[in-house]
């Protein structure tokens, strides 16, 4: 396998230390090894590993890593944590002055699921007489 981001993403493995011209063609040069960020967290072309680099700005449902579902990662950037797109949505639930005014809020109806999981997703919407929740079933993205 061609050393330096083989999974394509044009970032480096971990332990693969590539200085000025050295590097292969879609890889990028390592200055400081000790960079946590400066590596590729997951470099396997088989297991999404071109969706996990440094920088990584998709939300994704899945994770990926080695384990069951529950114990795979979902640090698709790399920061060391795993960061969840959607939140709660707040106490005051949906609100607004006969349905012509309504907050356009939306978040998940209690606490916010982990990464990969699914619960009921509320969005505020205008209705004919009052603020409206319109429920569905959402899968919590982490990147």
């Amino acid at each position: 396998m061609p050393a330096g981001g083989h999974d394509g993403d044009g970032f480096p493995a971990r332990g693969e230390q590539r200085t000025g011209c050295s590097c292969p063609a879609g890889t990028m040069a390592v200055v400081d090894p000790a960079a946590y960020v400066a590596w590729d967290c997951w470099d396997d072309p088989l297991d999404q590993g071109a969706r996990v680099h440094p920088g990584q700005t998709g939300w994704f449902e899945d994770g990926y890593g080695p384990g069951g579902r529950r114990e795979r990662s979902f640090d698709f950037d790399c920061d060391g944590q795993a960061t969840p797109r959607y939140g709660a949505l707040d106490a005051q639930g949906c609100t607004g002055l006969l349905g012509l005014v309504c907050d356009m809020k939306q978040g998940f109806q209690g606490p916010p699921p982990s990464c990969g999981e699914g619960a009921t997703y509320i969005t505020c919407v205008s209705g004919t007489l009052a603020c409206e929740a319109r429920q569905d079933t959402r899968k919590q993205g982490c990147r």
